[in-house]
């Protein structure tokens, strides 16, 4: 392997190919971005934050995105339909209803995907439903019917030729060691009953406590993100991000010097108020084994080296740092970060463009261009569909 240490535009970085050409941008602990990002104080556009009944009163978003035409789309799980809604915010058309025929979403809307401006909502049994740009449905998919048993299968992107990147877990049972690594499972669905194993990627450690909880939390994770192009992996033991083609075919790693926080007695607090408060009303059998979780729940002494991450419509790759909200469930209140988040911005060629901050109570869904669109939060926990612009 050949490698060659240099600035790369005012940045520490090493930059190497490998034998397979493979591109390997490495940043050291005193690199910093070409630039500073920032988002205007004042939101582009809002949708909802109202509680009175019709289509901007919120209950679960499970995505947004922004069409090509600045159309917005939103994934609303109660009722499980996708709003439509002009780029000025005026509401369109809803596309499904709840249901388990063609067109419809059993019990609860999951996600939101979408494929250019073919929208995809996928329900809590992983049944995709595939609506056109002018909302007619094209097609209705079932459950992903994988080779292999573990967790519910759930398709996480749909490729440039129609097929779909579907990710499977491995489940941890009674017996698993502590300290063993589970593992995702990528697969390439060409048609609903073809699939081509793509990568296996370690998702957690098992605590091996015969509890259901089954990972230390906080601890290391899994990460994938996808577009129609490429696969983006990393283990957040170490900041590192690889990404591949849909065959599997590694094409270019970030690697950045890195030292985590410490995990606080606030964070763990956090956690315990999230699952207690997830079982408030609940019947006092489902309660008192919450209690027996929160008793034995396994926290990791250090942060991840990063949180969540994401794939802008542009190409680039947007990493947050550690958000304790990713994990919970449950409330807005719990699921919505508190503070503001700074995430790094890095080009597909792996350029360290910038760190940006995104505001408290806001989870993002979407980054373009020049905007960020998600949810926000208000005082009362009511959801509001918020695009924000990017100062460069």
């Amino acid at each position: 392997m050949g490698g060659l240490s240099a600035p790369l535009n005012g940045l520490v970085a090493q930059q190497v190919r490998d034998s397979a050409g493979i591109r390997i941008v490495t940043y050291e602990r005193n690199a910093a971005p070409k630039q500073q990002w920032r988002l205007e104080s004042k939101p582009i556009l809002q949708i909802g934050g109202t509680a009175d009944e019709g289509p901007t009163a919120f209950a679960g978003i499970a995505g947004v995105v922004r069409l090509s035409d600045g159309r917005i789309a939103v994934g609303n799980a109660s009722p499980s339909e996708i709003r439509l809604f002009s780029n000025s915010g005026a509401f369109q058309r809803a596309l499904g209803r709840n249901g388990q025929g063609p067109g419809e979403f059993n019990q609860r809307l999951f996600r939101l995907l979408r494929s250019g401006d073919s929208l995809i909502g996928i329900d809590n049994t992983t049944r995709a439903q595939v609506f056109g740009p002018g909302g007619d449905l094209h097609r209705s998919l079932q459950r992903p019917h994988l080779p292999t048993s573990g967790g519910a299968p759930m398709r996480v992107v749909f490729g440039v030729d129609g097929s779909a990147i579907v990710y499977q877990a491995e489940t941890a049972t009674p017996q698993s060691r502590a300290g063993e690594t589970l593992y995702v499972q990528l697969y390439r669905e060409k048609s609903e009953d073809q699939y081509l194993p793509v990568l296996r990627v370690p998702a957690y450690q098992s605590t091996g406590a015969p509890v259901p909880l089954n990972s230390i939390v906080y601890g290391p994770a899994g990460r994938v993100a996808a577009d129609a192009a490429r696969i983006c992996i990393g283990f957040s033991s170490a900041f590192a991000v690889t990404c591949h083609d849909h065959m599997g075919r590694p094409l270019m790693s970030i690697r950045r010097a890195f030292s985590p926080r410490a995990i606080t007695e606030d964070d763990r607090r956090f956690y315990r108020d999230m699952l207690l408060a997830g079982a408030k009303g609940a019947p006092p059998n489902v309660t008192a084994m919450v209690e027996d979780v929160v008793r034995r729940t396994e926290f990791a002494s250090r942060a991840p080296a990063f949180g969540r991450w994401m794939l802008a419509q542009s190409g680039d790759i947007w990493v947050s740092e550690f958000d304790r909200s990713e994990l919970a469930v449950g409330s807005p209140t719990f699921r919505t970060t508190k503070i503001p988040l700074r995430w790094s911005v890095f080009s597909p060629d792996g350029t360290w463009l910038s760190d940006i901050r995104l505001p408290a109570h806001f989870r993002p869904f979407e980054m373009g261009p020049d905007y960020v669109i998600g949810v926000s939060l208000d005082e009362d926990d009511l959801e509001r569909v918020t695009l924000y612009r990017i100062r460069r």
